[in-house]
Parts: C-alpha cells; structure tokens; sequence
C-alpha cells in the first residue's frame, strides 16, 4: 500500500518550513547519487522495495520512472513546461514497463497464455519488442497484435497519468488484446 507506506513522512514533512524540506531533500538526493554512483553497487542484487522484490538496476529505472512522473505532475500543477526525459532514459522507461507486461497483466487478471505483442514505440528512447503476454511464456515468432504508440505516451499509460483510451495508437489484430496489454502495463503506478 503505497500511500499507506508515505502517511508518516507526508505527516513528518508538514510541520517542517520550505526550506527545512528542501534541504532534507537535497541531502537525501546527494546521499542516493553517491550510492547509485558507486563502484561497489552490485546491480544485480535483489532488493525488496514496498514488499515487491527486485534487482537494484530495476528499482533504479523504477526511481528514474517515479521522479519524471512526479516531476510532470509538479509541472503541471504549478503551470510550467513538462520536462521530457532523454531518449536514454525513456528507453530504460519503456523497456522496463514492456518487460514487466507479463506480471502486470497476470495481477490485472487479463494474462493471455501463448499470446505474443510487437510494441512499436516511436520517437526518442523508442524501438521494437516482441513480448509474450503471459507470465513465464515465451515469445512466439509472429504476434498475435502490433501495438504502434509514441514512447512517451505509452511511458505516461504505465504510469497513469494518461488512460490507455486517450493514448493515441496504431493497432494491427487482436484489438481486446492491445486493450488487456495496455491494462497490464499501468498496474505498478500508484
């Protein structure tokens, strides 16, 4: 529970002033760099985060995911520009979201056993995948449904902050299936 696992630090944070949050902010923000930066970081450690486990390279693209997303909806509400990130940081973004399809599909209840995606994201960041939509299946030579989408848009569906019916996409096949993928790939957004 995501927002349940924030309360005491939203709690905390309220009765410090701006710059008190600032500058804890920005302690942090350096302590994680010196960590994300090091040498001795093993990437490939399992590490459990909000009881999910995973390596240290996925919860990393997983922060990159958070904070873009947050930083957006801070943009927003405050009426500036929206920062886009770079083509780097949307592939690591989008292939991330894409890998993870399978369980995310599997936890919305709409896995398709022998079922296989071509995602086609474009722009920046974008590029080509074939991934099975079922958990622990294996991919099939020819999809069973083409998904074509602008890598950003399909970056701010995984994270919610756009409804798959709004996502402007091309589709070739199985249209319920590219409905179920798209489901699939927005279950880890808070």
């Amino acid at each position: 529970d995501h927002h349940a696992f924030t309360l005491p630090s939203v709690a905390e944070f309220r009765t410090l002033d701006r710059v008190s949050v600032l500058e804890r902010w920005r302690s942090a923000t350096a302590e994680n760099m010196v960590s994300a930066g090091s040498a001795d970081l093993d990437l490939g450690r399992r590490v459990s985060f909000h009881g999910v486990p995973m390596r240290t390279h996925s919860l990393l693209v997983v922060r990159t995911f958070e904070i873009w997303t947050h930083s957006e909806d801070i943009s927003r509400a405050i009426g500036h520009p929206v920062h886009v990130p770079d083509a780097s940081q949307l592939y690591l973004m989008s292939n991330f979201a894409i890998g993870a399809l399978p369980l995310g599909m599997a936890l919305a209840g709409t896995s398709r056993v022998g079922r296989t995606a071509r995602v086609v994201l474009t722009g920046p960041g974008g590029g080509t995948w074939s991934q099975t939509l079922e958990y622990g299946g294996s991919v099939a030579p020819e999809p069973d449904v083409v998904l074509i989408a602008d890598v950003v848009d399909f970056c701010r569906v995984a994270a919610q902050r756009i409804t798959s019916e709004a996502l402007n996409c091309t589709i070739f096949g199985d249209r319920s299936l590219a409905e179920d993928l798209l489901i699939g790939v927005a279950m880890f957004a808070a």
